[in-house]
């Protein structure tokens, strides 16, 4: 049997439902669910709790037990822990990370574009000029005309 159903199977043996195993664990429902379906495989740790607040062995969670105790003991293999991550954060993180790249991706091609297209670059490249190129305007000299103030009271 494996690991998920088997802990259904002692959950129910002992008249447990989900959310008094996660409150004793400390977990939430949805966590002791995806055990029992096989989603995710416990950590050691909660594994030990788990046996724990079931009041039974190693063995007996493990499956292990056996009919003649004069047969050699048998080895189960269980798959590493994976750390147990609540389902909303995995999503927003990488939609975080996607948004993040997006607006980088745009940003710099915005400023590519910016400074490709530029009309400030045409001010900037001006042209040497000698000063025997320059021509003098000499300026024409306007009679200076007296500017009077009528006062009437």
């Amino acid at each position: 049997m494996e690991l998920g159903k088997r802990i259904s199977a002692l959950r129910k043996e002992k008249n447990l439902s989900q959310v008094q195993i996660a409150e004793a664990l400390n977990l939430s429902r949805q966590a002791i669910s995806r055990w029992e379906t096989g989603a995710v495989v416990p950590t050691l740790e909660n594994l030990e709790a788990l046996r724990k607040v079931l009041d039974i062995s190693w063995e007996e969670l493990l499956g292990e037990a056996t009919a003649n105790e004069d047969q050699p003991e048998t080895v189960s293999c269980i798959a590493p822990p994976q750390k147990e991550m609540a389902s909303p954060e995995k999503p927003f993180h990488c939609r975080r990370k996607a948004t993040v790249l997006l607006c980088t991706l745009l940003l710099g091609t915005f400023l590519v574009w910016l400074w490709f297209s530029a009309p400030w670059k045409s001010l900037n490249q001006t042209q040497a000029i000698s000063m025997d190129d320059m021509e003098v305007q000499e300026k024409e000299e306007q009679p200076e005309e007296e500017f009077q103030f009528d006062f009437m009271w």
